[in-house]
């Protein structure tokens, strides 16, 4: 999938698709460690990379571990 190649060169790297189903999934930046900020992109910015990470990336965490915080068994 384009989205996804585009940004794997610039250290980004899909976690979760998006539930709506409108194409625009989850991804962590994979060289920031272990508990990285969680990022919507959103495809239909462009197909540049670099355009889709400076207009078409919102920050949803500050850190990956903050999705789990609030679930119960």
């Amino acid at each position: 999938m384009y989205l996804g190649c585009e940004i794997f060169e610039l250290g980004y790297i899909e976690i979760g698709e998006d539930p709506t189903r409108s194409g625009n999934p989850y991804f962590i930046k994979y060289e920031v460690g272990d508990n990285s900020p969680v990022y919507r992109i959103y495809h239909d910015v462009s197909d540049q990379g670099d355009e889709i990470l400076k207009h078409g990336k919102e920050l949803i965490t500050n850190m990956f571990s903050d999705i789990f915080k609030n679930q119960t068994n």
